[in-house]
């Protein structure tokens, strides 16, 4: 009888994992940073406007990628897969693991 309850270690693990890669980018390979221009300025404010422009830029552009963004939202809002698990878990009293087999193993198996 398995339960899996503390993933403390494994989530030490990867900051460490990320914080390390972070740490080379920037001292090791310093050529992968971007590079900002003299007169940009770096308010938060700029910067989201910025990149909500570049989003709406993109969008406007290309005529196929709005519908598609639109299918993908209707298609992830319709699907159950995110709460099967918690709702196997309180509807039939199933531990993690029994959720994990009754639900998501016949759906990679078959």
């Amino acid at each position: 009888y398995a339960e899996i309850t503390d993933f403390t270690y494994v989530w030490i693990g990867i900051v460490a994992l990320n914080s390390s890669a972070l740490a080379l980018l920037v001292f090791v390979f310093p050529e992968t940073l971007q590079k900002k221009p003299e007169n940009e300025s770096l308010s938060l404010v700029g910067i989201v406007t910025r990149e909500l422009g570049n989003f709406r830029a993109l969008i406007t552009k290309n005529p196929y990628l709005g519908g598609r963004l639109l299918e993908e939202l209707c298609t992830k809002m319709a699907d159950t897969g995110s709460i099967s698990m918690p709702f196997m878990m309180a509807t039939f009293g199933f531990s993690q693991i029994q959720a994990l087999f009754a639900f998501h193993i016949p759906m990679f198996v078959g």
